[in-house]
């Protein structure tokens, strides 16, 4: 289904809106909702040799691979999707669920809805007013998304995959069929999905051979979600490092390039930072929202979470309070402050009314370190940024203990009073090495540096390996747990 409606910067409502509770009686308090696939009200049980992967979801009596958002008598809910019962928030889909379920059983005209098209009603479902019809392509009925326009036969189906001027209906055609569980679809639907896969195959051959023949290289990989796994995120970033158009040369700031790899530490908080941004609205750019409002967010994050405990201290001197679960919501500059005025403060009251604790904020201060670095690396004048990082160092000089763990003491970011120290006496013996040196004026051109003093190969110095990061060289052994997956 594809939507007219635009993108907003609004975040979901979703987290706001209650549970159903099901016509029918529901078992016993903490049964699995794995036992009640099979309980299907209302519908034909299925035959033994026919096993179905999808969860029925008892509280509307049909079953769906999406989150529910069910709409009867002025008011939205929202049904779980899951064996553990929980709603997902970050899915690109949902299903609009219209109409009730009866002791007779279900009775809804199911539509597949896009998380953007969502987020640009929030005020209608907020208020309970029903979704402009105008802008859906309204489906089937009790988990059924097929719309009874789409076409019904193999010649329909192949014509509309097939024609170019289509393509936009063909798309949503086939997110419909995708999206409707495997129990309800019909044969030509299955025959569907493999032609269109086949189809595309067959464009990305010909777009890539295209770019070969005229001597072109391959576009740029999107950036994925920050709802993907963090292997995924890996993949992206050392594509985008080694492709012909970055030579190498590309950076994520807060992510930087380690020991031939990028770091589970990094990743991780950069996901979980971008997760908390507005989508973008462009589907031929999926993930988060580009430009000013995110460079700025990100920017004030990182200043904030560098220095350890800055966070739980803005929340104390503002007396704010931490929600105590957390919220899916996106940033609203409405709510709190465009990318010209955005600062810390702003960060600390969005993060603490979604729910970051003080200890989740804490697993991401290599991330922030690491942007810091980076950034005054492209801005060395920046004066905030300055003092950012001289706050953070000013603090693990006082406590030793805070220096950054799991990260490689030449990561961006990383700081180590003893480090510091040993590379200054280092540096120290290499000048007056060479001062005794220039001072012998009839001696004999000798080596530039003591044996044993040459550059090293790697950005660390073999000393500081023994006198810098304790810990990073007690975890050694248990790189991978840390590093992950190339």
């Amino acid at each position: 289904m594809r939507s007219t409606a635009t993108s907003s910067a609004t975040s979901l409502p979703l987290g706001e809106l209650p549970q159903p509770s099901p016509v029918i009686p529901s078992p016993s308090e903490g049964a699995d909702l794995a036992s009640r696939m099979t309980d299907a009200v209302g519908l034909a049980p299925l035959g033994d040799d026919r096993e179905t992967a999808t969860p029925f979801i008892e509280s509307v009596g049909f079953y769906a691979s999406l989150p529910v958002l069910q709409f009867y008598g002025r008011r939205y809910e929202c049904a779980a999707i899951d064996h553990a019962g929980t709603f997902d928030y970050s899915s690109p889909f949902f299903v609009l669920a219209d109409g009730q379920l009866t002791e007779r059983g279900p009775s809804f005209i199911t539509t597949l809805l896009r998380r953007e098209f969502v987020q640009s009603h929030e005020a209608s479902i907020r208020a309970g007013i029903p979704l402009p019809v105008m802008d859906l392509i309204l489906g089937g009925r009790n988990g059924v998304l097929i719309s009874s326009r789409d076409p019904t036969n193999e010649a329909g189906i192949t014509a509309l995959l097939t024609t170019p001027s289509r393509h936009a209906h063909a798309e949503g055609y086939i997110d419909r069929v995708r999206n409707t569980p495997p129990e309800l679809r019909e044969e030509c639907h299955q025959k569907a999905l493999e032609l269109w896969a086949g189809l595309q195959d067959a464009r990305r051959e010909e777009r890539r051979e295209g770019r070969i023949a005229s001597g072109g290289v391959p576009s740029l990989p999107k950036e994925p979600s920050p709802h993907v796994s963090t292997a995924i995120w890996k993949k992206w970033l050392r594509n985008m490092r080694e492709h012909p158009c970055t030579e190498g040369r590309f950076t994520f700031k807060g992510v930087p390039f380690v020991c031939n790899g990028y770091l589970n530490v990094h990743v991780d908080a950069a996901r979980a930072l971008l997760a908390l941004l507005p989508l973008s609205s462009k589907k031929s750019r999926p993930g988060t929202i580009r430009g000013p409002l995110r460079d700025a967010f990100l920017r004030s994050a990182a200043m904030l979470l560098n220095v350890h405990g800055m966070y739980g201290e803005t929340i104390t001197r503002l007396r704010l309070t931490i929600a105590p679960q957390r919220r899916a919501h996106f940033y609203n500059p409405s709510e709190f402050a465009d990318e010209s005025h955005l600062n810390c403060e702003h960060v600390a009251r969005f993060l603490a009314s979604v729910g970051v604790t003080v200890a989740e904020a804490e697993t991401w201060r290599q991330w922030a370190a690491a942007y810091v670095d980076m950034s005054l690396t492209e801005h060395p004048e920046d004066a905030l940024l300055q003092d950012a990082m001289r706050d953070a160092r000013a603090r693990i000089d006082a406590d030793h203990s805070l220096v950054l763990k799991k990260v490689n003491p030449g990561t961006p970011g990383y700081y180590s009073p003893v480090l510091e120290q040993s590379r200054a006496q280092r540096a120290a013996r290499h000048t007056a090495y060479h001062s005794r040196e220039n001072s012998s004026t009839n001696a004999e051109a000798g080596p530039s540096a003591p044996m044993g003093e040459e550059a090293p190969a790697s950005p660390v110095h073999p000393e500081d390996a023994r006198e810098g990061n304790t810990a990073y060289a007690n975890e050694q052994e248990d790189e991978d747990t840390w590093m992950g997956p190339a």
